[in-house]
C-alpha cells in the first residue's frame, strides 16, 4: 500500500544476501520451507531482467525447472509462470535450453490444467519472441502492426536452417512461419526468399493432400495455426511481383488455396477467410496471372459454394469476386456461372458488413456492358435509392453503388438507363447529396453525375435550386484533395450549357478559378471539357471579367500550345470572347499575339480553327497600338495572304483588315478636341465607316469597337451638321445598340454621346421614339435600383443622370419624364438628392429630372 516501502522492499529481496536464502530454502529436505523458498523464487524470477540473471547465476533456474517437473499442478504452473520472465532475457536463452527449460514447457503447453497450459505457451511465446527480437535484432518484423524492416539476409538463412532442419520441433516450425510471415512484409526481404526457394516449402505446408508434414502428434496439435501462418507468409508475400508470380506460375499455390475448402478445413472459418484473403491478395499483386489461374481451376465454382457459408467467409469469398471481376472478361463469366443470386441474397441482408462487399462486386460486374441489362433487371433504380436510405452513413457502400450508377450510365447511349435515374428524384437527390460528404464520396458523386448530365433531363434536374449542386460544388471546389477539386470542375463544367441560365449560375470567382485550373490537368477530354465551359461562360460580360482576372489569358495560351485539338478550339473560342473586352485587347496582344498569329500560320486543314483565330485577330486590331503590333509580327502578309484565296476564310480576314484601316481613324476621331471638330464637319464616309465598323462587329459584342465608336460620337456631336448626317445614316440605331452594352466603359462614353445628341431637338426627338430613355434607365438593372446605383462607378452615375436630365429638356420633357417614371426610376433620384454620398453634380442632374416630373399629365 505504501509505495516507498514496497520500492525499499524490492530492492532488498532483489540483493544477492535475500536470493541466496530463497534458494538455500528452495533447497531444504522441509516440503514447507522448500515450497515457500521456490514460491518466493518464481516470483523474483517472473519479474525478469537483471533479477533473473542472478538467479540463473546463483543456480535458482535448475531450482525452478525441477519445480516445473513436480506432479503438483500448483507448482507446475509457478514455474511456468517464473519461466515467462526468464524467457524475456536473452543473456540466459542458451541456460534455459541447455538446463531443459524448453522440454519442460512443450510439456507443461499439453497440460489439461488451463493455467500450467496457458503460462507455459506464454513461456514458450516468450522464448521465441526474444529469440526472434533481441538474438536477431529484427525487432520491427514481429508485430503485424508494426512498420515492416529490410531484414540482413543472414538473418533470414539463418531462420531457413532452422525451418529445414529434420528433427525440428513444432515450436521452432511456429516461430519460424511467424518470423516469415512478417519478413514478408517487406520487399528486399522477399529477393532472399527468392534465392533461398523459401515459398515452395511454405506453399507446399497448405497442400492438403500431402499430410507427411503434420504426421506426429505434437504437429497435429498446432496443425490449423501452423496451416493459417503459413497462407498469412503467401498472403504477405504478395506484395512483391516477382514473388507473386513465381508463387502462381512455379507453384501450386492457387490450387491448394482452393482446395483447402473442400478438405478437412471445409467448415472452419479461420481457414476459409483466410484462403479467400491470401487469394484476393494474388489477384490485387498480379491481376492477369492470378485472375487466369483462378480460372482454370474452377475456383469460381468454389468461391459461389463459399457464398452460401458463414457471414464471415462469404464476405471474404465476395472479395475475392470483386478482384476477379476487374477483368471485363470475368465479368461476364461470373455473371454466366450465376454468381447473382448469391450476391443478391447477401445484398438483402440486414448486416452491413455483408452488403458491403456484395455492392462493390456487383458494381465491378458492371465494368461490363454485357452485364448491364441483366444486372439493373435485378437492382432497379427504385432498390438502388432504398440502399442510399437504409445505409445512409455507409461510405462504401454509397460508393460502390455510385459507381454502379457511372459504369452502366457510361455505356448507356440511347439513355434507357439515365431515363429511369432521372424518373426516381430520391436516387438522384441521394448522388447528389454525396458532394457534400467525405471526400472519397465527393469525388466518386462528382465522377458520377457528370456521366449522368449527358442527358438533358437529368442536367436541367441537378441545375434545379432545391438540389443545391451549385453551391455545393462551390464548396468542394476548394478542398485540400486536388482529385476531388477536378472531378467537381468536371462536372461543373458538364453543367454549364449554351443557350441556358446555367453559365449564369456557376460565374463567380471559385467555380472559374476551379475551370482554368482544370484546364492544366492531364487529362485531355477533362481540359478539353472545362474549356468549353470557359468558352461558354465567356460569352457573359461577368465572365469575361472574371477568367480575366483569374488568369484565364495565360492559361488558354498554354492550353492553345498543346496537340489536342478540341482543347485548342476551345482556348480560341474562350480568347475570342476575352478579346472582345476593351480591356483586355492590350493584355492579350501582349501575352498572346504570337501564339495566335503562329497558330494561324501554321493551320492550313481546321477552317474553325483559322476562323477563330481570325476573328481574335479582328477584335485586337481596332485598337491602334495593338494594330502596330500586328504589323510588326507579320500579321498584316498573313491577313492578306488568306483574304486574296477564294475560300470561306477569305472574308473573315478581310474584315481583320479592315478593323486595322479604321483603328488609326478611330483614334483619331476619338482623341481629336472638341474645338477642332466645332470647326470641322466630318466627311460622310467617316460616319459610314464608324457605322459600319460598329455593325461589323455587332454579332461579336465587341467592346473595344463599342468604346472608341461611342467616344467618337460624343466627340462629332459638338458639331450640329455631325450630328445630322449620323441621323441621316440611322446612327441612332447603333446609339441603341451600344448602350445595351454590359462593358462600364462603354455605358459611359455612350450616355457621354446621348447627353450630347439631346442638346439637339431633332435629335432628341429620335433618340426618345427609338426608346433610348428606356434603354439607359435599365443600366441601373436591378431592383432596388436605388441600390444598385450606389454600386454603379461615380463617373458612370453622373453619365447616366446627365443624359437622362438632357433627353428631358424642351418638347420632350413629358414624354421622357413620364418614360423615367414607368421604368420606376424615381426611387433612384429621391435617393441621390437625399444621401450626402452622392456628388453635387450627381444631385444637381437628379434635382433636373425630378423638376421635369411636373410636365407629366395627371392623369
Amino acid at each position: 500500500k505504501n509505495k516507498k516501502k514496497t520500492e525499499s522492499a524490492g530492492k532488498v529481496l532483489r540483493s544477492d544476501p535475500s536470493l541466496v536464502a530463497m534458494i538455500q530454502m528452495a533447497r531444504s529436505e522441509d516440503d514447507k520451507i522448500q515450497k515457500f523458498g521456490a514460491l518466493a523464487l518464481s516470483r523474483l524470477a517472473f519479474t525478469g531482467g537483471d533479477v533473473s540473471t542472478k538467479i540463473a547465476e546463483k543456480g535458482g533456474l535448475r531450482i525452478l525447472i525441477k519445480f516445473g517437473y513436480s506432479k503438483n499442478r500448483e507448482w507446475q504452473a509457478q514455474a511456468a509462470l517464473a519461466l515467462q520472465g526468464v524467457a524475456l532475457n536473452h543473456s540466459i536463452q542458451d541456460q534455459l535450453v541447455n538446463e531443459g527449460g524448453i522440454q519442460l514447457l512443450e510439456k507443461l503447453s499439453r497440460s489439461n490444467d488451463e493455467e500450467v497450459k496457458m503460462n507455459a505457451k506464454r513461456s514458450m511465446s516468450n522464448f521465441y519472441a526474444t529469440l526472434i527480437l533481441t538474438n536477431l535484432a529484427i525487432h520491427a518484423s514481429y508485430s503485424q502492426d508494426s512498420t515492416p524492416k529490410a531484414v540482413d539476409a543472414i538473418i533470414i538463412n539463418k531462420f531457413f536452417e532452422k525451418f529445414r532442419e529434420e528433427d525440428r520441433s513444432v515450436n521452432v516450425l511456429r516461430v519460424c512461419l511467424l518470423a516469415f510471415s512478417n519478413f514478408n512484409r517487406e520487399i528486399s526481404n522477399m529477393k532472399v526468399f527468392l534465392r533461398q526457394s523459401g515459398m515452395t516449402e511454405i506453399c507446399e505446408l497448405i497442400d492438403p493432400e500431402q499430410p507427411k508434414t503434420f504426421e506426429s502428434e505434437e504437429m497435429k496439435i498446432f496443425k490449423k495455426e501452423i496451416i493459417k501462418t503459413a497462407i498469412l507468409c503467401i498472403e504477405n508475400g504478395a506484395i512483391d511481383d516477382e514473388v507473386c508470380k513465381n508463387m502462381i506460375q512455379g507453384f501450386s499455390t492457387i490450387p491448394n488455396l482452393l482446395k483447402i475448402s473442400s478438405f478437412e478445413f471445409e467448415k472452419d472459418p479461420e481457414i476459409l477467410v483466410a484462403g479467400c484473403s491470401a487469394l484476393e491478395k494474388l489477384c490485387k499483386s498480379s491481376k492477369a496471372l492470378a485472375q487466369k489461374r483462378i480460372i482454370d481451376e474452377k475456383g469460381l465454382d468454389v468461391l459461389l459454394d463459399l457464398l452460401n457459408r458463414s457471414t464471415e467467409v462469404k464476405i471474404a469469398a465476395a472479395k475475392v469476386l470483386s478482384a476477379l471481376a476487374t477483368n471485363r472478361q470475368y465479368c461476364v463469366r461470373i455473371i454466366q456461372e450465376n454468381a447473382l443470386a448469391g450476391l443478391l441474397m447477401m445484398l438483402s441482408s440486414e448486416d452491413e458488413e455483408v452488403v458491403t462487399p456484395s455492392v462493390d462486386v456487383l458494381s465491378q460486374l458492371c465494368l461490363a456492358p454485357e452485364n448491364h441489362h441483366i444486372i439493373t433487371q435485378k437492382i432497379t433504380c427504385s432498390a438502388l435509392a432504398e440502399l442510399f436510405r437504409i445505409y445512409e452513413h455507409s461510405v462504401p457502400i454509397k460508393i460502390s453503388a455510385a459507381e454502379m450508377i457511372m459504369r452502366v450510365a457510361e455505356k448507356d447511349s440511347k439513355f434507357g438507363f439515365h431515363t429511369k435515374v432521372f424518373e426516381n428524384k430520391e436516387l438522384l437527390q441521394a448522388l447528389v447529396n454525396m458532394l457534400r460528404a467525405t471526400d472519397k464520396e465527393q469525388l466518386t458523386s462528382a465522377k458520377c453525375l457528370s456521366t449522368l448530365v449527358a442527358f438533358n433531363k437529368i442536367r436541367e434536374k441537378v441545375k434545379d435550386k432545391e438540389m443545391n449542386v451549385i453551391d455545393s460544388l462551390s464548396t468542394i471546389l476548394k478542398s485540400s484533395n486536388q482529385d476531388v477539386r477536378e472531378a467537381a470542375a468536371e462536372l461543373l463544367s458538364s453543367l454549364v450549357d449554351m443557350g441556358d441560365g446555367a453559365k449564369q449560375e456557376v460565374i463567380n470567382a471559385t467555380t472559374v478559378g476551379a475551370l482554368i485550373a482544370l484546364t492544366d490537368a492531364g487529362d485531355s477530354s477533362k481540359l478539353a471539357r472545362a474549356a468549353e465551359a470557359l468558352a461558354q461562360i465567356a460569352n457573359s460580360y461577368e465572365g469575361k471579367q472574371l477568367i480575366t482576372d483569374l488568369g484565364g489569358v495565360a492559361a488558354m495560351k498554354k492550353l492553345g500550345a498543346s496537340q489536342n485539338t478540341i482543347a485548342v478550339k476551345s482556348s480560341l473560342k474562350v480568347m475570342k470572347a476575352l478579346s472582345a473586352l476593351a480591356k483586355n485587347q492590350i493584355t492579350i496582344a501582349e501575352e498572346a499575339l504570337d501564339w495566335i498569329l503562329e497558330t494561324l500560320k501554321n493551320n492550313s486543314v481546321d477552317e474553325e480553327v483559322t476562323e477563330l483565330a481570325l476573328e481574335i485577330i479582328a477584335n485586337l486590331a481596332i485598337n491602334a497600338q495593338n494594330k502596330a503590333k500586328i504589323e510588326q509580327a507579320g500579321g498584316r502578309e498573313i491577313l492578306n495572304q488568306i483574304a486574296s484565296q477564294s475560300t470561306p476564310m477569305a472574308p473573315f480576314a478581310q474584315k481583320a483588315i479592315r478593323n486595322m484601316e479604321s483603328s488609326k481613324r478611330l483614334s483619331e476621331l476619338s482623341a481629336g478636341s472638341s474645338n477642332f471638330l466645332m470647326r470641322r464637319t466630318l466627311k460622310a464616309n467617316d460616319v459610314k465607316g464608324i457605322l459600319r465598323l460598329l455593325q461589323d462587329n455587332a454579332d461579336k459584342e465587341n467592346s473595344g469597337v463599342e468604346r472608341e465608336i461611342s467616344r467618337v460620337l460624343g466627340s462629332v456631336a459638338e458639331n450640329a451638321d455631325n450630328v445630322n448626317m449620323v441621323l441621316q445614316e440611322k446612327g441612332v440605331s447603333a446609339i441603341s445598340q451600344l448602350v445595351k452594352s454590359p462593358d462600364l466603359e462603354v455605358q459611359k462614353y455612350v450616355c457621354q454621346a446621348i447627353a450630347k445628341f439631346s442638346l439637339h431637338d431633332k435629335a432628341r426627338a429620335a433618340l426618345t421614339d427609338e426608346g433610348i430613355t428606356e434603354s439607359v434607365c435599365r443600366l441601373v438593372s436591378q431592383k432596388p435600383f436605388e441600390n444598385n446605383f450606389e454600386k454603379i462607378p461615380p463617373e458612370n452615375q453622373i453619365e447616366i443622370l446627365t443624359a437622362l436630365a438632357n433627353l428631358c429638356s424642351s418638347t420632350e420633357k413629358p414624354k421622357n419624364a413620364l418614360k423615367i417614371l414607368r421604368c420606376g426610376f424615381l426611387p433612384v433620384l429621391v435617393n441621390v438628392i437625399s444621401n450626402d454620398k452622392f456628388d453635387d453634380q450627381v444631385k444637381y442632374q437628379a434635382a433636373i429630372i425630378l423638376s421635369s416630373m411636373n410636365y407629366v399629365p395627371d392623369d
